[in-house]
Formats: structure tokens, C-alpha cells, sequence
């Protein structure tokens, strides 16, 4: 079988959708995916789940070290089959950013929020079965998850023992800390320019869905085709980070 590591922060700085796309088109047959990821870009991140999604030369299996944090946890959805270690630690959140503006920046910017937020959630619905509902306020609160509570929540498929001697508490600490370390780097080298860019790629390949309160259950988030220049438009004065 074949490993890959995604080890470290996502996005352009650490480990890339390139970087994983020229991986996979240089092998055929099932894969194995290790992660060990506080998060990182929103953007980088999706851009990797679709390109694990679209891998059709095999498998993948999605196996969680110590820590899946963030949008790496909507990496590990893209896999035929997820696995978890009884000391792996799977936290989950909404989308957020540091900003700035006024009252009408502020806005679009929420909107941006919802959207990825919305994106992401559809994916956590379809796999552990729970209802919108419970996802969200999960997503809201800021949610970790340790051990077999990641399988009984229905985030993986199995639980690996073993021989772990770190206590919830000690996991769930370290697993902050290194969040916050993850936030700190994307802060300081995801630029403007490229969260205008990504944003305005989502949308225009229908993605993404910035309009709020289009949360339909039936139908992939996306742009209506006729809405889909103003809102480009707006998006491009954007220039914001998100993680």
C-alpha cells in the first residue's frame, strides 16, 4: 500500500494541495494517509480533500495521529475509510479570521465565514449521520474530541489501541497549544492577495456559496450563475486571512 504524510500546518507555507495532487498522480492503487495537522489554511485545505475525493486508482484510508485539528479534519472526510488511535485528538470549528472595517466589510466578511463554515459541516452531516443541528453547535462551541469519543461521535469508522499513557486533559492542552502556534504562523504568512484569490476561485467554481442562510441539504453550496459576478466583484476588495 501506499503512505503519505501530511504532517504539520496546511496551507501554501507547509503541506500543499500541489504537493499532494503530484503525489497522487504518481501512483496507482490504494493509499494510506497519516495525518498530524493543527490545521491551517481553509482554502488549501479543501482544495486537499478534493483531490484525495477525486483519486479513483484506489482506497484511501485517512489514519489520525495525535492530533487533527481544524480544516485537516476535513481533509480526513475524504477518505473511503477513517481511523482514529485511542490517543488521536479531533477538534472541530467554524471557519473564523482576524479582521478589520466597517460595518459593510464586516458583513461580507461573515459571509465568507458562513459559507466555508456551511461547506464544511455538510461534510461532518454526511458522515457521523448527526443533524445539522448538533453539528453546528459542535462547530460553534469549538469541540474536542479524544480517544473513542472521535468513534462514537462517528467521525471514524475504527479505533486503533494502544499503549497510551497521556490522560484527556494532557492531549486536549497540548492539542490547544498547538493550535494557537498554527493560527500564529497562518496569521503571519497566508497574504492578502491570496485569500482574495481563493475565495473568488471557490466561488467561481461554484464552491463556495458566500450568500448566508442558503443552507440546502439537497443541493451542493454554490453560487446562482446570475449572482455570480456581483459577488465577485464584492469578494475581490475583500482582503482578509481565514483559517
Amino acid at each position: 500500500m501506499n503512505e503519505f504524510l501530511i504532517d504539520g500546518e496546511i496551507g501554501s507555507w507547509g503541506m500543499s494541495a500541489s504537493t499532494v495532487r503530484e503525489y497522487l498522480s504518481s501512483i496507482t492503487g490504494d493509499v494510506k494517509v497519516t495525518l498530524e495537522s493543527p490545521g491551517g489554511s481553509v482554502f488549501e485545505g479543501i482544495s486537499i480533500h478534493n483531490a484525495f475525493k477525486e483519486y479513483d486508482k484506489g482506497t484511501v484510508t485517512m489514519v489520525m495521529g495525535s492530533l487533527v485539528a481544524s480544516i485537516t479534519t476535513y481533509i480526513a472526510m475524504a477518505g473511503d475509510k477513517i481511523v482514529a488511535h485511542d490517543n488521536s485528538t479531533f477538534m472541530i470549528h467554524n471557519a473564523w479570521t482576524f479582521t478589520y472595517g466597517d460595518e459593510n466589510e464586516l458583513r461580507k466578511v461573515a459571509d465568507v465565514l458562513a459559507g466555508l463554515s456551511s461547506l464544511i459541516a455538510k461534510k461532518y452531516i454526511s458522515k457521523t449521520g448527526k443533524s445539522k443541528e448538533i453539528i453546528k453547535q459542535a462547530m460553534d462551541q469549538e469541540s474536542y474530541y479524544f480517544g473513542n469519543e472521535i468513534l462514537d461521535f462517528g467521525f471514524c469508522d475504527e479505533i486503533i489501541s494502544t499503549e497510551n499513557q497521556n490522560t484527556k486533559d494532557e492531549s486536549l492542552a497540548l492539542a490547544r497549544e498547538s493550535f494557537k502556534a498554527c493560527c500564529k504562523t497562518a496569521s503571519e504568512k497566508f497574504s492578502n492577495d491570496e485569500f482574495v484569490q481563493a475565495v473568488a476561485k471557490l466561488t467561481k467554481d461554484g464552491v463556495l456559496d458566500v450568500v448566508p442562510n442558503v443552507d440546502d441539504e439537497e443541493k451542493e453550496v454554490a453560487l446562482n450563475s446570475a449572482k455570480q459576478d456581483e459577488r465577485k466583484r464584492e469578494i475581490e476588495i475583500l482582503e482578509r486571512k481565514v483559517f
